[in-house]
């Protein structure tokens, strides 16, 4: 049986109830940790509408980490120190002990279940936002006809290094930029953005160009096609 605490004077309205302040905590914990991934989803789609590195949103929330682990510590005391008082029977408390248990860890669980997209998949969406509404495909691809790839030899090419790139594509401020021989030996270009945390990038080539298929292990490329001859890329880390 669970009491409640009992009022100071007779007459007076019962106190409020002893597990209050768990509610609180409780719901407090369950709504600032969804708060935090619900943060970094979203993060990630809007840092690819606008070609950001998508940890931005994780060093931004970082910090909840902490205050996170510390409220979970005060719910453990309260669970080892007041519920006792109040709970009568070992058999009711251990049942209570294990029902919020395993609630809470369900609710810890959940934002790494397959239910719904992951960061990773939610920057894709929004990088590819960006792609369609920043990137001239169709002139890179009539300056991509008069390239002799023979000139570039497949090396990366620093956009800053080099005057001759498109206006177009300099404004685009990639990380580097490689002229490429596709599998049909036609000119491609390939951008990338990122930096020691992870790359982002986009490939330009002929309509006729095949998207590779994805590479799922450590540093490969999570590949996803945009139009014919157009796909957007991610390194998994």
């Amino acid at each position: 049986m669970i009491e409640h605490e009992e009022a100071s004077d007779a007459g007076q309205r019962p106190g409020r109830p002893w597990y209050l302040w768990d509610i609180l905590l409780f719901g407090g914990f369950a709504f600032v940790y969804a708060l935090l991934f619900a943060s970094v989803w979203l993060g990630g789609y809007i840092h690819g509408l606008r070609n950001e590195d998508p940890l931005i949103s994780a060093f931004r929330f970082c910090w909840l980490v902490p205050v996170m682990l510390a409220w979970l510590l005060v719910l453990a005391v309260r669970m080892a120190i007041s519920w006792p008082r109040h709970v009568r029977g070992v058999r009711r408390l251990a049942i209570l002990y294990l029902l919020v248990s395993v609630g809470l860890l369900v609710w810890l669980a959940v934002p790494f279940l397959d239910l719904w997209p992951t960061p990773h998949a939610m920057f894709m969406r929004g990088f590819k936002g960006y792609v369609r509404a920043s990137v001239d495909v169709e002139s890179t691809r009539q300056w991509l006809s008069t390239v002799e790839l023979a000139r570039y030899g497949g090396e990366a090419a620093w956009a800053s290094d080099r005057v001759e790139w498109p206006p177009w594509i300099k404004a685009l401020e990639p990380g580097y930029v490689q002229v490429l021989p596709d599998e049909s030996g036609r000119p491609m270009m390939r951008m990338s953005w990122g930096g020691p945390f992870g790359h982002w990038g986009l490939v330009v080539g002929d309509e006729a160009m095949e998207t590779p298929p994805s590479d799922f292990s450590r540093y490969g490329e999570v590949r996803e096609t945009i139009a014919p001859g157009v796909y957007v890329w991610y390194e998994l880390q």
